[in-house]
């Protein structure tokens, strides 16, 4: 799911040309009535894009076992951070009582995005109930 239909186009194309199978979907992630089926997915991927507010939703979509890989921009060096810019530490904030299996902040390692991130992989707990 993405707002963007070039974001879903280039994933899907992306997708094919390793040989995997995606299911997209255009969405308005930030509608008030925007939701994700509960347990249906084994992996979502948060990339660039902080919403807050999205974070419970992929939490609960996420099957027993299953990853949130999130990455957001956070503020360079001496800036505030913003509603576009996680604060450092916020995306763990997110994921108490998750396994967290990968957890960085930084300079970016993507050309593509020049200002430092947090990066974030977390594993829902196979018993767990949200």
């Amino acid at each position: 799911m993405d707002g963007s239909e070039t974001a879903i186009d280039l994933a899907k194309m992306r997708a094919g040309e390793r040989g995997l199978q995606v299911h997209t979907k255009v969405s308005d992630l930030t509608a008030s009535d925007f939701t994700m089926p509960a347990d249906a997915f084994d992996l979502v991927l948060i990339a660039y894009y902080l919403q807050r507010d999205l974070f419970a939703k992929a939490k609960a979509a996420v099957r027993p076992g299953g990853l949130i890989v999130a990455i957001a921009h956070i503020p360079d060096p001496g800036q505030e951070w913003s509603e576009k810019r996680a604060r450092p530490g916020e995306l763990r904030e997110f994921f108490d009582g998750w396994e967290l299996v990968w957890e960085y902040e930084g300079p970016s390692r993507d050309p593509a995005h020049q200002r430092p991130v947090a990066e974030i992989v977390a594993r829902r707990g196979m018993g767990e109930v949200l």
